[in-house]
This record gives structure tokens, sequence and C-alpha cells, in this order.
């Protein structure tokens, strides 16, 4: 029997990317570990699965570890993480046969990007009699056995134990827990199903990891009000500038297809339009899906002229004009401004005092739209 100092816990791992049942895993091997005087070393390939890399592995696995309050180091009860070379030799070499002949590798060491490899070769470097433990899943309770067989014909000498870890749960109603679930949930952009797989210690990092790591957006309803607001701001900013910067913006014509497109005209803001126009003359539609009342109002705050009747409907239009004309009236008037919302009540706090042309067109914009239910005043997050 071996003495502690030769008995070593190892596994092969690819965790593309890790979860919460390989976590529980390494806790349990770690433990064990410890009470033998060693520490679990992870062999992880580099291969990536369906886009996940090994160094967005590597920086979940530290997450996950340091949730749980698992070391990670070469000392007794700790975790030895060893990314594997993009390849590494075995004992076989190249036969000669045919193939291998024409490409020229008759004779040469076979290599290969498996991470069970490289820890075949540090167990052949092993003192004698040396002890290897295999922690595995209750699922792929074999794999001690395998490693034994390969090592029978190099380093019978060697000891291989299986230390069987039983899986956690599978997720509610679903088969069991897996790493291509997980890939799934997150090239799918489904991140509620993919916080499910994060270790209970690392929930509160869930959505770092989802952002900064795996550079995944978080949907819309994950948004806190306060974020929803400031970015709903920011945007009408530069919208806002953006239109100061270029000054007013003509009016826009959808047009109507004439029988020569080369004598088509437009008519402009102010132009009148040519005798012989008939009808070639493009006339100005509402934009699709647009109502009349936020069509008057946008119009307004953006310092677009009104637009003409042209062929629209009567009601249609009389609403354009009447809000269009309420909310040119409000800012004509309004020299100071001291007014408060907030998203549930769905306006917004500024400050009060004489606001410049930039800060009058936000406030207008984003009243508009809140009071006219174009953006929400709720979140999932409430």
């Amino acid at each position: 029997m071996a003495d502690n100092s030769n008995v070593y816990f190892m596994s092969a791992v690819g965790f593309k990317p890790p979860h919460k049942g390989h976590i529980q895993m390494i806790k349990e091997a770690v433990e064990k570990a410890a009470s033998r005087g060693s520490n679990y070393k992870l062999f992880i390939g580099q291969a990536p699965r369906d886009g996940v890399t090994l160094d967005q592995s590597l920086q979940m696995l530290r997450i996950f570890l340091n949730g749980e309050d698992v070391s990670v180091g070469d000392g007794s009860g700790q975790v030895s993480i060893r990314p594997v070379p993009a390849s590494s030799p075995t004992s076989k070499v190249y036969g000669d046969n045919p193939k291998n002949k024409k490409l020229g590798r008759v004779g040469k060491k076979v290599y290969t990007n498996s991470p069970l490899q490289p820890m075949i070769n540090m167990v052949a470097e092993m003192p004698e009699g040396s002890v290897v433990v295999v922690p595995t899943s209750s699922e792929d309770a074999d794999r001690a056995e395998k490693l034994k067989k390969i090592l029978s014909y190099s380093r019978p000498d060697i000891e291989v134990e299986g230390l069987v870890v039983e899986p956690t749960a599978a997720l509610e109603g679903e088969g069991k827990l897996s790493a291509t679930d997980m890939r799934k949930a997150i090239n799918g952009g489904d991140f509620e199903k993919f916080k499910k797989f994060i270790p209970e210690g690392s929930l509160d990092k869930a959505e770092g990891i989802w952002t900064d790591i795996l550079g995944r957006e978080l949907p819309v309803n994950n948004l806190t009000k306060d974020q929803l607001n400031e970015m709903i701001i920011e945007q009408l900013k530069t919208s806002v500038k953006n239109i100061l910067e270029e000054g007013h913006l003509g009016r826009q014509y959808d047009m109507d297809r004439a029988d020569d497109e080369d004598a088509a005209v437009e008519i402009g803001p102010g132009a009148e339009e040519p005798y012989d126009a008939g009808e070639m003359h493009r006339k100005y539609y509402p934009d699709e899906g647009e109502s009349a009342t936020e069509a008057g109002g946008l119009d307004a705050v953006a310092g677009k002229p009104p637009r003409e009747q042209g062929d629209q409907p009567d009601h249609w239009y009389a609403d354009y004009i009447h809000s269009y004309n309420a909310i040119k009236a409000r800012m004509n008037e309004e020299e100071t401004i001291e007014e408060e919302s907030s998203m549930a009540r769905g306006a917004v706090e500024v400050g009060a005092g004489k606001m410049d042309e930039e800060g009058t067109l936000v406030r207008e914009v984003y009243n508009y739209l809140m009071n006219n239910n174009v953006i929400g005043t709720k979140t999932n997050a409430d």
C-alpha cells in the first residue's frame, strides 16, 4: 500500500463550460484528497466546444470555485488546474503502411489533443507503487477501469481507484445536467436557463459572466428600472444632439411609384407643386405602424414642420394636428422646468431652472413616449 505522499487525485475533463455538477464533484474530490494529504489535479482540454473556449471556461471555473470556498493551488486540499497543450505525444508511433509512407510519418510519435494524454504521461513518471484516484460521476463510473487498462501495459505497478460522485440533480423537467445543454442556453441567449447551471455561491456573478466573459447581452426584462431609464435618456440625448447638429429635418415623403421614374418629382417644404406634376407628385403618408398621436408628438419635438394632409383620412390628420399643436404649445410656453417622474409613474425627474434646447427636447421626447405607452414603466426586475 502506498503512503499518502504517493497518492494522486486526478481527472481529464472538458468543462466547456463548467457547471454546478462539475463543482460538486470537485468539492467532494478535494475533501477526499485532503484526507489523504493530496490535491486534485484537473487536466482541461484546449479544444473549444460550440463557441465556448478554454479561456472562458477557466475564468468561469475560478469564479465558481471561489464562490464555494475551494482553494486553487498545488497544496494538499487544493485544486490544481492544468490546461493541456494543444497536442501531446502518446506512446504510440505510426506504423509502416502505404498511407503513413506517403505522409512521411512512419516511426514518428502519434500526437493527440485529448486531455487524458498529459495525465497518462504524468502517471508514467510516478514513483513505483503510487495510487491514482480518478473522481468521476456515477454516469461515467468506468473511467478508472479504462485508465487502469491503459496503464497495465506500461505501469502495472500503479494502483488505480475510482471515486464515484453522484451527479447533481438535473434541471426540473429535463434530462441530466450537461455542459451540452448549458452551451445551448448560452448560444440561444437564454439567460434564465443559463442561471440554472450556476452554483448557488456564484449566482450573484451570473450577469457578469454572461456579459463580460461570454460576451452575451442581457435581455431587457432583466434590467432594473434605473438601468432602463439611463439607457433611454442616453439614447435620446444622442438622437437630439444629431438633430440639433443637422438642423431641422425636411419633410419626409413616401413616394407613389411614378410611371416615368426619370420625370418623378419631390415637393420639398414650402415648394409649389409644378403644374404638370399630376400623378407624379409623391404624397406623404404616415410611417408604417405609426399612430397619429405618435407622429404629431415626435414631429413637434424634433422640430419638423407640420405635415400636409394630402389624402390621409380626416380623423388621422385631426389627431395628428392636435398632438402636434399641444406639444409645440407646451414647448413654447415652458421656460423653466421642475418636473419629477419615476419609471413606475411614467415621468422623469429633471432639475429646476432654465434648460438648454437639448435638455428640453430630451424631456419632451421621453415624457411623450412614456405618456403614450410607447415604452413601458415596469420590468420583471420590479
